[in-house]
């Protein structure tokens, strides 16, 4: 277990036949590791993020901030590679 303590890209054959076996205590390892980015957004950006989440997935929600978020990280991604 203190082989993958704190990296970030543990995979499911990384963590031992003991958490391999519990499948809810991996998938919590597997995604308590993952990388994660946090954004301040001021009220004025945070209207304009809530009215572009409305107009293209209906609702403003968590899920539908989760989707928006990795649609312009992903774009950002590629735009960025691609020069």
């Amino acid at each position: 277990m203190a082989l993958w303590l704190g990296k970030v890209g543990i995979e499911e054959e990384d963590l031992s036949k003991f958490f391999r076996e519990r499948k809810k205590l991996m998938e919590y390892y597997l995604n308590e590791m993952k990388f994660r980015v946090t954004l301040k957004l001021t009220l004025k950006e945070l209207k304009k993020f809530e009215q572009a989440i409305i107009q293209e997935y209906g609702t403003f929600t968590a899920l539908n901030s989760r989707k928006a978020a990795h649609a312009a990280l992903e774009k950002w991604i590629q735009e960025t590679l691609s020069k």
